[in-house]
């Protein structure tokens, strides 16, 4: 039936999480995806590269199939080395 089908469609669909810090901020759900429940935007403005280690924890928890981040603007002034700071990002990932 019409209805099993969307259940199907609903279970195979990929599961997407944008995060990152306010570059992010005017990014919607329904700009990225027709269906707005299969992507989550999440903008932490002022977060900088080791803030984002703690700000995706809840988000890998909830596996998503694809995870996008945008982070490092706010490092640019701090001379941190955010190279490092990445790889501790996606080590935790």
């Amino acid at each position: 039936s019409s209805n099993e089908n969307k259940i199907v469609r609903k279970r195979n669909s990929a599961k997407v999480s944008i995060v990152g810090n306010s570059m992010i901020k005017f990014l919607k759900q329904s700009d990225v995806s027709a269906d707005e429940n299969n992507v989550k935007v999440t903008a932490n403005l002022g977060a900088t590269t080791e803030d984002m280690v703690d700000l995706i924890k809840p988000i890998v928890r909830r596996k998503p199939n694809i995870l996008l981040t945008h982070t490092d603007t706010n490092d640019l002034t701090n001379n941190v080395n955010t190279i490092r700071k990445v790889r501790n990002i996606v080590e935790y990932i």
